[in-house]
This record gives structure tokens, C-alpha cells and sequence, in this order.
């Protein structure tokens, strides 16, 4: 959607906060898997960013494992989340 780009662009420009407002919001109102976990992904990114590494690995854990359900074991979206 058009909030998760503007999401990306706030990390780009380096507005962590504000971007991770709008991925809270994002994942409270996601009606698919998907979609929340590619919300949590970004999230762990903006905690990564902040130097806050364990919740960042809380985030892509919790990302990883949504996508298992969701995905086959060769999808590339599973490499992208784990890297």
C-alpha cells in the first residue's frame, strides 16, 4: 500500500520513529499474513537501525515464522527475512 512505501521512505531518510508509528499501526489493522509479516520485518529493520538488536532478532523471529507458514521452504522471501 501507499503507507507501507511511505514506511520505507521514512527509514530511508532516516525517520525510525515515525516509521515505526505507522508499522505498529500497519500490523494492528493487516488482514492477511502476509502483510504482517512484512510489517514485522520492517520493524525489526527500524530496531536494527536503532541499535536495539534483540528486539530487532523478536521482530524477525516472529516475521520468519509467519512466512514458514505461508511460503514454500525455496521461496526467496524466507532468504530475505533470514538475512
Amino acid at each position: 500500500t501507499g503507507w507501507a512505501r511511505l514506511g520505507r521512505i521514512l527509514i530511508l531518510v532516516g525517520e525510525l520513529n515515525r516509521a515505526e508509528e505507522l508499522y505498529n499501526l500497519l500490523l494492528e489493522q493487516a488482514t492477511n499474513e502476509k502483510d504482517k509479516a512484512d510489517y514485522l520485518n520492517r520493524l525489526g529493520k527500524i530496531k536494527n537501525e536503532q541499535g536495539k538488536y534483540q528486539e530487532a532478532k523478536d521482530f524477525y523471529k516472529r516475521s520468519l515464522a509467519i512466512q514458514k507458514q505461508i511460503c514454500s521452504a525455496n521461496d526467496p522471501t524466507i532468504a530475505s527475512v533470514l538475512n
